[in-house]
């Protein structure tokens, strides 16, 4: 089976779609989230877009703690791809997800359990 490709995953801290030309902003876009102590409760919202994908897939988003390499947090998904022309964004909205601990993380992407990208968090306590 044929994967979908990822066109860019993105952190931020939230994300709207314009109603007029269903364009996306990404607003506070970051690699670094701050929290004045440890743990700690962090909303953010994990963005991208699929391309040449076709049918229902299962995906997830997994947060790995890089000093560790454990995974501590796990979010799976379906996507459906009506046709291979077709761009599909995504779009996981996380709210209250605690982070025991400061440092980096790696957020995951995965499709029907292969790894395909991941972008780099880094928690500071300010």
């Amino acid at each position: 089976m044929e994967l979908p490709v990822v066109v860019g995953q993105h952190v931020c801290e939230r994300v709207t779609e314009d109603p007029v030309t269903g364009g996306f902003t990404l607003l506070n876009r970051s690699s670094i989230l701050r929290s004045p102590e440890f743990p700690t409760e962090l909303s953010f919202s994990v963005f991208g877009v699929f391309v040449d994908g076709f049918g229902t897939l299962a995906f997830r988003i997994e947060i790995e703690e890089l000093s560790t390499g454990l995974v501590v947090h796990e979010f799976p998904a379906m996507v459906e791809f009506p046709d291979r022309l077709r761009e599909i964004p995504f779009l996981l909205v996380l709210s209250d997800i605690v982070f025991w601990f400061p440092g980096g993380y790696d957020v995951s992407l995965t499709i029907e359990d292969e790894p395909t990208t991941k972008c780099k968090v880094h928690l500071l306590e300010s």
